[in-house]
């Protein structure tokens, strides 16, 4: 009878055992799915950062922000010498229940009160 004789190398041209990438592939989805979630983690909670609004920023716009699921990336909110602002706009970041740090500087058009964005 006619016989067939194969083996398995590996990326240096050695023989390899059946047993090897097995091990390899086993060792890849034990470490590698807890390192993906850590990775996730870091980049989600670690990494915080803060969302600038400029001069021109209107009402509409932090309102837009504060409703889209993006805004849940950034822990803080800036607003400096803006004077398109009013009240609207601290009623939608008191929405947002996430947030750890909120600057609202010189912006003459936002009269509210500011304590009950404390949470």
């Amino acid at each position: 009878p006619y016989t067939t004789l194969t083996r398995k190398l590996g990326m240096d041209g050695r023989s390899v055992s059946g047993l090897e990438p097995s091990m390899w592939t086993f060792g890849g989805l034990i470490c590698g799915a807890p390192a993906t979630l850590v990775g996730f983690g870091y980049g989600l909670f670690a990494q915080s950062s803060t969302k600038t609004f400029d001069q021109s920023a209107t009402d509409e716009e932090v309102e837009a922000f504060c409703t889209s699921p993006a805004a849940m990336a950034f822990t803080g909110i800036y607003i400096e010498d803006n004077e398109n602002i009013t009240k609207r706009t601290l009623e939608a970041i008191g929405r947002c229940f996430w947030l750890k740090k909120l600057v609202i500087d010189t912006c003459s058009s936002v009269h509210g009160d500011l304590e009950s964005l404390k949470g």
